[in-house]
């Protein structure tokens, strides 16, 4: 869980460009494109999402380390 501003809002944004990538993906034919290229726009733009978000709790947060044993 985020304990600063700066977390709550980068998770924030995460769930806003989610929430927008799903949009696009449900409605395409709103915006104007075919169910293919909704759906390769969709997992193009989680994995920028994610790999942003990722790179933010990496640097900003806790390092990681291992858990069992010695």
């Amino acid at each position: 869980m985020p304990v600063s501003v700066e977390g709550w809002l980068a998770l924030g944004l995460f769930c806003v460009g989610v929430g927008l990538d799903v949009a696009v993906l449900i409605y395409p034919r709103h915006i104007g494109t075919d169910q293919r290229a909704a759906l390769t726009a969709f997992f193009v733009w989680l994995a920028v999402f994610l790999v942003g978000l990722f790179a933010i709790c990496f640097m900003t947060g806790e390092g990681p380390r291992w858990r069992w044993g010695d």
